[in-house]
């Protein structure tokens, strides 16, 4: 009887975990409200990875009309509805929120171009050092960016402004450089060709750092956390995590309309990057 007894509370503990494990989660993404297209294939990712975990899971996202800045000001209040976001590595975040050690795209946002005038093209063209670079060329990049200070970090010229402001501050002149994620640029200018047709892409260049974009989560998101990790990590063992890399349309344009490897590359050094990122397996970095 003592026998049975025991079996039955067994049955029931697993009944309880499987329970629990299976408990479903509404992942609440918090993002600045620009064109969808620019996150989609983040947004996939998301998608992807609950397909992998156990339970019914939900995913919603949450535009927002502030800096990316203060979306991450908003995840440090565990009263805030949203539950993550999405960001350029840096330590400050590394320490602030819990940070899900791979990257989304694979390190490709470490290879940055330009969107540029028009008028441009041949100073860029003429180009033939990371030191001509940054002796010709004044960047634009976003208020609370890492990769801002990572330019600076180089000896460049930053010019600092919200995203949608940076745009039109080019077209007038005010810099001469935006730099954008080689995933990013080409998708973000046709987006401002009928307001902005003077910008262009520049073809002729790029810098590279050790750089990746990760998703945080709030303190209090543990388990949300650990259940979107656990989806990627099967995503990749199966080989659908690639398949959504290689195929998606955001991801694609960067090797048929980009080019990457007909380009001038530039090292340059990223001084934010830790020992944890650096112990990132090999596996979930890209390299041309």
């Amino acid at each position: 009887m003592k026998k049975i007894k025991l079996l039955i509370l067994n049955f029931i503990s697993i009944l309880i975990i499987d329970v629990s494990a299976s408990k479903a989660e509404k992942f609440i993404l918090g993002l600045q409200n620009y064109d969808q297209q620019i996150s989609s294939y983040q947004e996939s990712v998301v998608e992807l990875a609950l397909q992998h975990i156990p339970g019914s899971h939900s995913f919603e996202i949450k535009r927002l009309e502030v800096s990316q800045d203060r979306i991450f000001r908003f995840l440090e209040d565990e009263n805030s509805e949203i539950d993550f976001s999405i960001g350029g590595y840096s330590r400050d975040k590394e320490q602030r929120f819990l940070q899900l050690d791979i990257p989304i795209s694979r390190g490709i946002l470490g290879y940055r171009i330009f969107a540029i005038r028009d008028d441009s093209k041949d100073m860029f063209h003429s180009i033939e050092t990371l030191e001509d670079l940054k002796g010709q060329v004044v960047v634009g990049s976003g208020i609370g960016w890492p990769d801002t200070e990572i330019f600076r970090a180089n000896g460049f010229r930053v010019e600092a402004a919200s995203y949608r402001n940076l745009w039109l501050m080019l077209a007038k002149g005010r810099y001469d450089a935006f730099n954008r994620g080689i995933g990013e640029a080409y998708l973000e200018i046709n987006s401002y060709a009928d307001l902005l047709p003077n910008l262009t892409v520049d073809d002729s260049l790029m810098v590279h750092y050790p750089y990746g974009q990760f998703f945080y989560f709030k303190k209090s998101a543990q388990r949300k956390h650990d259940l979107l990790m656990e989806g990627i990590q099967a995503a990749y063992d199966s080989g659908a995590y690639m398949k959504l890399f290689n195929s998606h349309p955001q991801i694609r344009q960067v090797f048929e309309i980009v080019k990457p490897t007909g380009r001038k590359n530039f090292e340059m050094i990223n001084p934010e990057i830790s020992d944890r990122i650096k112990a990132i397996p090999a596996k979930y970095w890209h390299k041309f």
